[in-house]
């Protein structure tokens, strides 16, 4: 099941742990996303009187195997593993654990594989895309582009379907010139970059564009100016 991050201890406590870990990849230790996890998760720990462990998945290292490495040594009572590197093994492995797990960032949308029978936590990237468009549309813009995140990353491409199957819905004109990849690891100047191409031709511009990120959308705004 899809669970809020305050949730996230309800499950976890129940193994009774003292010390829960949390498994991420060294790229996942920037951005403001994954620096709000860090902060909403050791807080969660910390009001619970729990330890946190944090556990960074080297390059070189089986994913899998250094999970069942953690649990193996009884480092952890319990353990939050980021859907992203199970992405080659089955999230199903966490179910075979002696301890509570949950999958971090996992939400099933479109054609997304269906959720492990594990706990999860995670947010609708389609769903929340589309409401950004919808709300546009109501503002009364009928002609939106899109800064679209990192080429083939899953919140990007299921934020980016979104868009499209939101204007699509609202029977809305899609360019192709309106419509951008950028980056949710970017610069101010990659995002001025991307946002300065859809609105490239002075004839025929959007007068509205949604991004696949807050800080995206940060970063456009001085491409927006005159």
């Amino acid at each position: 099941q899809s669970t809020p991050l305050h949730g996230l201890e309800r499950h976890l406590s129940k193994g009774r742990a003292e010390t829960v870990a949390l498994v991420l990849r060294p790229a996942q230790l920037k951005g403001e996303f994954y620096s709000e996890l860090l902060a909403g998760f050791q807080a969660i720990m910390r009001g619970r009187d729990l330890e946190m462990l944090l556990s960074v998945v080297p390059h070189n290292e089986d994913p899998l195997a250094w999970v069942h490495k953690l649990v193996l040594g009884r480092t952890c009572g319990a353990i939050a593993v980021h859907h992203e590197i199970l992405q080659e093994a089955t999230p199903k492995a966490l179910q075979s654990l002696p301890i509570p797990a949950v999958l971090v960032n996992y939400y099933p949308d479109g054609e997304a594989p269906a959720p492990p029978p594990i706990t999860t936590i995670g947010f609708n990237n389609g769903g929340g895309m589309r409401q950004a468009v919808r709300h546009l549309a109501a503002l009364g813009h009928t002609r939106i582009g899109y800064l679209g995140g990192t080429p083939g990353h899953p919140d990007a491409l299921q934020r980016k379907e979104g868009f499209l199957a939101a204007m699509t819905e609202l029977r809305l004109q899609i360019l192709e010139e309106w419509v951008a990849d950028c980056s949710f690891e970017l610069d101010t100047e990659g995002a001025v970059a991307g946002v300065s191409q859809i609105l490239a031709r002075r004839d025929e511009r959007p007068t509205a564009v949604a991004c696949a990120s807050d800080a995206i959308a940060a970063g456009a705004i001085p491409g927006t100016l005159p």
